[in-house]
């Protein structure tokens, strides 16, 4: 165990015993999701009939060779996907349009604003709170905060950033 992780790589739970072959190395997909505050590794299908789980998928595991199975409950070290998009978010995006009645259909607005994986994480963020704003009217009725977070092939140095953005009442 690294404290220092690989480019590109989280540990999770794995959610469900995974058997293998233990001739070959085998790579499994799985979709990563944060269950109370932890990492979850949900196994997606796997054969010939598991075309949508590429679609899916947003990492994947290895189990190595001469290795039968791996346990429930066991941390796995997961590469994630190119394009892997994980936005998380405070309640004010939630509740918002909810004084007006015309409440934020969050599966939808993020559908739209998140689907296409060349939109850069920035302009995610930016539009999904436009879209809230304009729900409570220019007034939201709750703090909103929105965190976007994409994996993206390398492009120039290795440094990662982060915009932050706190305005405040007064001077």
């Amino acid at each position: 165990f690294s404290l220092y992780p690989k480019l590109n790589t989280i540990y999770a739970r794995l959610e469900r015993i995974v058997s293998s072959s233990p001739d070959v190395d085998e790579f499994i997909r799985v979709k990563i999701e944060n269950k109370n505050g932890e990492n979850v590794a949900n196994v997606l299908k796997r054969g010939a009939s598991a075309i949508n789980s590429l679609r899916q998928a947003n990492g994947y595991f290895v189990i190595p060779i001469n290795v039968d199975f791996i346990d429930s409950g066991e941390i796995v070290e997961v590469q994630l996907i190119k394009g892997l998009c994980a936005i998380v978010f405070s309640d004010g995006l939630i509740h918002a349009g909810s004084r007006n009645g015309n409440r934020i259909d969050l599966y939808n607005a993020i559908d739209q604003f998140a689907s296409d994986p060349l939109v850069p994480s920035q302009l995610i963020a930016d539009n999904l709170l436009s879209y809230a704003l304009d729900l409570d009217g220019g007034k939201p009725t709750d703090d909103i905060t929105i965190v976007v977070v994409k994996v993206v092939p390398h492009g120039g140095d290795y440094a990662r950033r982060m915009l932050v953005r706190l305005p405040i009442n007064g001077g």
